[in-house]
């Protein structure tokens, strides 16, 4: 940080719009300008694009031959395929722990 001399009488620039307030709008909560922090996703507008573009290059009937492609693979004995449609219709199963049974609490085991 550099030093002022005491005869440097030039006034301290004002602060950002950033400084105050931690960076925020108080009434909308959203970054004010000249927040570094408040910019955002850079890759957001790049992946926006690219999502645009496979929306327009497909169509419905391009996704309906594809999910009929897939339910044929499964009907076939395909795991992949059978997965993929079981997890996209149902969600996929919650992953559960085991209980052990041999794991009870013993108090002779605390030492003090």
């Amino acid at each position: 940080m550099k030093r002022k001399k005491l005869n440097d009488h030039e006034p301290d620039p004002p602060p950002s719009p950033a400084a105050s307030g931690g960076g925020r709008d108080p009434t909308t909560g959203r970054f004010l300008p000249g927040n570094k922090l408040g910019t955002g996703n850079p890759h957001a507008s790049r992946t926006q694009r690219l999502r645009a573009a496979l929306f327009d290059a497909i169509t419905p009937h391009d996704i309906h031959r594809i999910i009929r492609r897939l339910v044929g693979l499964a009907k076939r004995g395909d795991i992949t395929a059978a997965r993929l449609i079981l997890d996209r219709c149902f969600g996929r199963p919650v992953q559960t722990k085991d209980i052990v049974e041999d794991d009870v609490f013993n108090p002779s085991d605390v030492f003090l």
